[in-house]
């Protein structure tokens, strides 16, 4: 089963009706992004792949000679560096530092992609969920910084980072969407009277 998947899905489905009811009760403008992965780590993975290469090479140059030995770390440096590819081995590779880093960056882009400083009142926020690094970044715009404090948003980053898989992230995700409309609607609640219009989409948007 694919989770957090694309349009048309229960998924979309359920986080669209959990954005317009926050929307109808709060002056803020949800978006949500789901990316495949944040990097490609490439660096990283060139480092592991030499390493690995380099090692063999040198445990195996006296018992097997210079040529058999160079064959084999190349095509077992070559193996890793396509496993590292997936992230059952990647997440185990790669730095946990540099995985927060590369989806704090992706995120801070997708903010600027998706448009989100566009409302009038820049009262967007964005949840960007970066699936290969099973991570979620929310990023406020400064309208909304104004009147909730970040405090909340970490929190909430910390449920959904702190669970052991997708489909536990995913239920979480919808869960966190709909209970956040009370939150808003007390912290930044629509003044009375007002016609507020969707200057957003509310689909998700898969990248």
């Amino acid at each position: 089963m694919e989770y957090f998947a694309p349009q048309g899905s229960d998924f979309c489905q359920r986080v669209e009706k959990s954005i317009e009811e926050i929307e109808a009760r709060s002056q803020a403008e949800i978006v949500v992004v789901v990316a495949r992965r944040s990097d490609s780590y490439q660096a990283i993975r060139q480092r592991w792949f030499f390493l690995l290469s380099l090692l063999l090479l040198c445990l195996l140059y006296f018992p097997l000679g210079y040529y058999p030995a160079l064959i084999i770390s190349l095509g077992l440096g070559s193996l890793l560096w396509y496993l590292s590819n997936f992230p059952q081995l990647g997440r185990y590779l790669i730095p946990q530092t540099q995985r927060e880093v590369a989806v704090l960056r992706a995120a801070r882009l997708a903010f600027f992609s998706e448009a989100v400083s566009s409302t009038k009142g820049r009262c967007a926020i964005l949840f960007f969920f970066s699936r290969w690094e099973r991570r979620l970044e929310i990023v406020p715009d400064v309208g909304v910084e104004g009147q909730i404090s970040n405090s909340l948003w970490n929190e909430l980053e910390a449920k959904i980072n702190s669970l052991p898989d997708l489909a536990a992230q995913e239920e979480a995700f919808q869960k966190m969407l709909a209970d956040l409309a009370e939150t808003l609607a007390q912290r930044y609640p629509l003044p009375a009277g007002t016609e507020k219009q969707n200057e957003i989409p509310n689909a998700p948007h898969f990248i």
